[in-house]
């Protein structure tokens, strides 16, 4: 009998079959395993149609791959909790509230967050596609408590 052995982020039963931590997060979160997430990103949102799936779909293509992505409508009126629900991925959580302003909507998320760092990202801004990977690199790198991103206009 082979017994799973970590291996510089894949599990490998033999030499010949390799798992990637995609692979396997699927697959414990299919068998209905709950995984704690390294960094949750939270995301207030209202009235954001214009920019809500640009938004999101950046923090859903992160190189780092172990958070999880709060969301909170802050009782939007136009179509960005139609945009929210089409989405389709097992590490977003919805909070939707009456609303209250994005300083509840921040406390809000953060009472049920679970990672060990918390990000923020406002609805109308998107993350380049390693910001995740980049934050967590300098965070344990330096053990720092908080790490900032430059912003860039577009």
């Amino acid at each position: 009998m082979h017994f799973p052995t970590l291996s510089r982020g894949t599990f490998a039963w033999n030499s010949l079959t390799y798992f990637s931590k995609s692979d396997i997060l699927t697959t414990f979160l299919q068998l209905g395993w709950h995984i704690i997430p390294v960094i949750s990103v939270i995301l207030p949102v209202f009235n954001s149609e214009e920019f809500i799936r640009k938004a999101i779909e950046s923090v859903l293509a992160q190189t780092f791959e172990d958070f999880e992505l709060i969301i909170v409508n802050d009782g939007s009126t136009d179509s960005s909790k139609d945009i929210i629900d089409s989405f389709e991925d097992d590490r977003i959580r919805l909070i939707s509230q009456s609303n209250q302003g994005p300083g509840a909507a921040r406390n809000n998320a953060l009472r049920i967050a679970e990672g060990e760092y918390i990000m923020y990202l406002d609805s109308d801004d998107w993350f380049c596609p390693n910001a995740l990977e980049v934050a967590y690199g300098e965070i344990t790198k330096f053990g720092a408590d908080f790490t900032f991103f430059k912003m860039i206009n577009f």
